[in-house]
């Protein structure tokens, strides 16, 4: 958890030079959950570039089984798996299609140091101590790029309007940990709706509206999945016999939420619930993220 506060501070020092500073965290804390994936951490700074608005930063994401304090290996069960990678991600808008591209690099297995942020996490917060973690999966590297468009549907709407805007989602992330593609539909319904990011050749000016904004948000997509490394089937090492489970090939997911702002301030939340990932889950994927974005106006 040290090395999470200096990266924090490390980046909130950046954003007075560079823009802006994003945090999310998703936790199935959020949904009364447990199990799965239980847990991520992401920190990013944001600027201007010619192309668009660029994220860069670190990114953390936590898997268990649904039952944390058994100690013994739960073969039926998500294996116990951490991820650990820093990203960049580059945002462009042409015309009514919104897409951002991005790669991550870092490790999944015990150097990701999953073991210790949830067990030091579970005893500020009191929860149950998790006694699996000897079983999670072996240190391997992580290479992933991935691809997310919107493509709106309808009227943009103006400064100081209500405004629906649907969109068509698409996409899909090829890597060494996610092989998969989807798609969907998604709706952004309130005040004001301000742009995801700047348009082409835009100046921060260009993209700012009035001072409040609030919406609400939702989504549903199939998603097919070729690959998952986090189910215990490596790229590298094969099957792990020992702590793997069987993936499910088509998935559902629906999210919703909120987002609220103020100037160069957005508090969004968000619900996703998706069907069961692997053979035997035990109920549904849900869990609860929450993002604060704060810094300079795009």
């Amino acid at each position: 958890m040290k090395a999470w506060a200096l990266a924090l501070l490390i980046l909130s020092v950046t954003t007075v030079a560079w823009g802006g500073l994003a945090l999310t965290i998703d936790n199935d804390f959020f949904t009364g959950s447990d199990g799965c994936y239980t847990h991520g951490t992401e920190i990013a700074w944001y600027a201007l570039n010619p192309w668009g608005i660029y994220f860069t930063g670190l990114r953390n994401r936590v898997y268990t089984p649904k039952d944390i304090t058994i100690a013994e290996n739960q073969p039926d069960d998500h294996p116990w798996c951490g991820i650990l990678t820093a990203f960049y991600e580059q945002g462009v808008i042409r015309g009514g299609l919104r897409t951002k591209y991005g790669v991550e690099a870092g490790v999944l297995g015990p150097s990701a140091m999953a073991e210790e942020e949830q067990t030091w996490l579970h005893k500020v917060t009191g929860s149950d101590k998790p006694m699996g973690w000897d079983h999670q999966l072996r240190n391997e590297p992580v290479l992933n790029a991935y691809l997310d468009n919107w493509y709106g549907l309808g009227a943009t709407g103006h400064a100081n309007e209500w405004s629906v805007r649907p969109d068509l989602l698409y996409g899909g992330i090829l890597g060494t940990v996610n092989a998969n593609l989807y798609s969907g539909v998604g709706v952004r319904a309130g005040y004001n709706i301000p742009p995801d990011w700047v348009y082409e050749n835009a100046t921060p000016e260009d993209a700012l509206s009035s001072k409040f904004f609030g919406y609400g948000l939702a989504s549903v997509r199939g998603i097919a999945v070729a690959y998952n490394a986090t189910l215990g089937q490596s790229l590298f090492f094969g099957v792990d016999e020992e702590h793997h489970v069987d993936l499910v090939p088509i998935l559902g997911e629906a999210k919703v939420g909120f987002c609220l702002g103020y100037d160069c301030v957005s508090l969004t939340g968000l619900v996703s619930i998706g069907t069961k990932e692997f053979e035997g889950q035990d109920g549904l994927s849900e869990w609860g993220e929450i993002r604060l974005m704060f810094g300079r106006p795009f």
